[in-house]
């Protein structure tokens, strides 16, 4: 069984809409079964992403905050398709 790829992306220092154009470029090219882990800035970055990220038909299986204090999150997304 092929190890599916775990992609990291840390958009912490864009703004949105921006944001949601980063995470949407790498699911793109995801294949079934791989997983992004987003680290991000601002509750409404977080929110955007994930509306979005959900919207896209993909799971977010994780979601934490990193620092409370510098408003940093982290989304872990996996691509799962019956496709």
């Amino acid at each position: 069984m092929k190890e599916k790829k775990i992609l990291l992306l840390d958009i912490s220092n864009k703004v949105c809409p921006m944001t949601t154009v980063y995470v949407r470029n790498n699911l793109d090219f995801m294949e079934n079964g791989e997983k992004l882990i987003v680290t991000l800035r601002g509750k409404e970055t977080l929110n955007n992403v994930k509306k979005s990220v959900e919207y896209l038909g993909f799971k977010i299986f994780e979601e934490k905050t990193i620092d409370l204090e510098d408003y940093l999150y982290q989304v872990s997304i996996i691509k799962i398709h019956n496709t």
